[in-house]
């Protein structure tokens, strides 16, 4: 595809949009969820600290973690440039999670979270399950499949 370089510098997928699907089906208000999933398994091009040479980090999730995933919504009964709907995310954390994170407070500490972002050489799935309130059938093609991969590295390996 030519969609990268194994010899850029920790390549990280930083979010992924799906730009357009054209779905066959003979039910007007069908209704899918649409979930990129992360394998869980990361190669990252980095320097070994020791040595200054460069080398490939192998980084796997544990077993119990939560896949890393991007999701949308598609809904066949909108207007065709409204059909997708892009998860969005929380604004700010619930009150349990700030009361726990607040410093100076029982059991709070001070914590800075930075989200993970996986390797951009890495194996993504894309399931695709019933939306809200629908039906698993309906689908008889999917005869486009548009998405965009935003990815981050840090520099190009010099040789």
């Amino acid at each position: 595809m030519g969609a990268g370089s194994f010899d850029w510098v920790d390549a990280r997928i930083v979010d992924i949009t799906l730009d357009a699907i054209t779905v066959e089906t003979q039910n007007p208000a069908l209704s899918l969820r649409l979930t990129f999933r992360h394998s869980g398994e990361s190669i990252i091009l980095g320097r070994d600290q020791r040595t200054d040479e460069w080398t490939y980090y192998y980084f796997r999730a544990a077993p119990g973690d939560d896949p890393i995933e991007w999701g949308f919504s598609y809904n066949h009964a909108q207007d065709p440039m409204r059909r997708i709907k892009k998860d969005t995310r929380e604004p700010e954390p619930d009150l349990m999670t700030k009361k726990i994170l607040e410093p100076n407070t029982p059991g709070g500490a001070r914590l800075d979270f930075r989200e993970y972002s996986p390797a951009y050489f890495s194996d993504l799935t894309l399931h695709l399950t019933p939306g809200a309130g629908g039906r698993a059938g309906g689908v008889t093609d999917i005869t486009h499949l548009q998405f965009s991969v935003t990815y981050a590295l840090t520099t190009e390996r010099r040789r």
